[in-house]
């Protein structure tokens, strides 16, 4: 777990990094203004992290700076579905005077799961994460100053390359046995379960749980998971359940 929210937590501060620069880009460019020294705060959550930034603004030009808003947008590459949605706003920060920019970042897992297609391309596919950031603030209440950028990053996926083989439970038999291969390029650990259902949606058993620790590569692993016999119709599905602290990711990954 603590492994977990420290790898989130990184992640976090280098998007901020990139946030920074270019926060610093545009307001110097728009107008004559100083930003103090940054201070950031990395917490954990029971769903992932949260960054907490605090941007001193120090107003030295000769009129008002207002509707000052920075918004982050992280999307995933291959979906095009956006995962992480910030916002920050500061009303005015007067001539001559002192502002803060408090935005806030946080990496929810449990949001995440609730998207299937994003949830599926993260765990089974390495894909790219793509940051954009928008800026925009009025000056002297007249002129408008908009200015966007992003950043990629790479993404590992915790299950890549995921294949899956079953064996099947014959006449009387009450296991079934699933034999996966896959990579976890993820910078995480985390532990997962598999359940079978049949076809109308009944859950026939669940295996134990797996720890899969970051990097590792599994080859031929056999998973046996205990099966209903009264349920069993000879038709359904496999579902993986992924423990990521204690946020869970479920997504199908084999049909019978």
């Amino acid at each position: 777990m603590k492994v977990t929210l420290r790898a989130l937590s990184i992640s976090l501060i280098l998007l901020w990094l990139f946030v920074s620069m270019l926060l610093i880009t545009a307001l110097y460019s728009a107008i004559r203004i100083e930003i103090g020294q940054v201070s950031t705060e990395t917490e954990p959550t029971e769903t992932g992290a949260r960054l907490i930034i605090d941007v001193p603004i120090y107003n030295k030009g000769f009129h008002d700076i207002t509707d000052l808003e920075l918004s982050i947008d992280v999307v995933v590459e291959l979906t095009g579905d956006v995962i992480i949605s910030s916002t920050s706003y500061v009303p005015i920060i007067r001539k001559g005077e002192e502002g803060h920019l408090v935005h806030v970042v946080e990496l929810n897992l449990t949001e995440i799961a609730e998207n299937e297609r994003a949830c599926r391309a993260l765990v089974l596919n390495d894909t790219n994460l793509i940051m954009i950031a928008r800026i925009s603030l009025t000056y002297a209440y007249m002129f408008r100053a908009e200015i966007e950028a992003n950043s990629t990053s790479p993404w590992g996926a915790p299950m890549s390359g995921l294949t899956v083989s079953l064996e099947l439970p014959g006449p009387g038999e009450g296991e079934l046995v699933a034999i996966l291969s896959f990579e976890n390029h993820a910078s995480f650990s985390y532990s997962f379960q598999l359940e079978a259902f049949n076809h109308l949606g009944d859950s026939l058993g669940s295996s134990g749980t797996t720890d899969v620790y970051a990097n590792s590569t599994f080859n031929g692993l056999a998973i046996s998971i205990p099966v209903d016999t009264a349920l069993w119709t000879g038709s359904g599905y496999v579902l993986a359940h992924l423990f990521i602290g204690s946020a869970i990711l479920t997504l199908e990954v084999a049909r019978f």
